[in-house]
């Protein structure tokens, strides 16, 4: 199998329209997490002083705003579907079909294996929790027994 790099750039520049709906999807998504976490904070910080606007910074730093995280991630992988049937329909029939705009047809091919792609964002996240979490024992126990071949395979990983 020869790589065909040249190919895959001209079948994602293709996508360009695509590409930059998500750059501007990614960039609304980053401006209303900055405003809402902000707005927060000036509302606590207006009732409570300045000094509770501080500690909940701290705790939103923390804790991540797991449920908005998770909109967030799901939102994202939506969109990454529609990418991805985007360039496997270019790939495989050499262009899409005339007359519709990309963000329809990959919309349209989104929701109509909607309960799949939403199966498959929640086994992705299953996933990236469970790497995670070997990963996090894995160095954890390189740290708390010193024996050289872990460090090896820790740096590997």
């Amino acid at each position: 199998m020869s790589l065909q790099f040249g190919a895959a750039i001209k079948i994602v520049a293709q996508t360009k329209v695509y590409l930059l709906y998500r750059t501007m999807v990614y960039s609304g998504i980053a401006v209303i997490v900055v405003a809402f976490f902000l707005g927060i904070l000036v509302l606590i910080g207006s009732v409570f002083g300045s000094g509770a606007a501080g500690i909940l910074f701290l705790i939103s730093l923390f804790a991540g705003g797991f449920g908005f995280r998770l909109l967030r991630e799901y939102v994202l992988y939506l969109l990454q579907t529609g990418h991805i049937a985007l360039i496997t329909e270019i790939a495989e029939k050499g262009s899409l079909p005339s007359g519709i705009s990309q963000t329809e047809w990959a919309k349209e091919k989104v929701m109509k294996y909607y309960k799949e792609v939403s199966v498959l964002a929640l086994v992705d996240q299953l996933v990236k929790g469970v790497l995670v979490s070997l990963n996090r024992t894995l160095f954890n126990v390189m740290h708390a027994l010193p024996i050289p071949a872990l460090e090896g395979l820790t740096n590997i990983v």
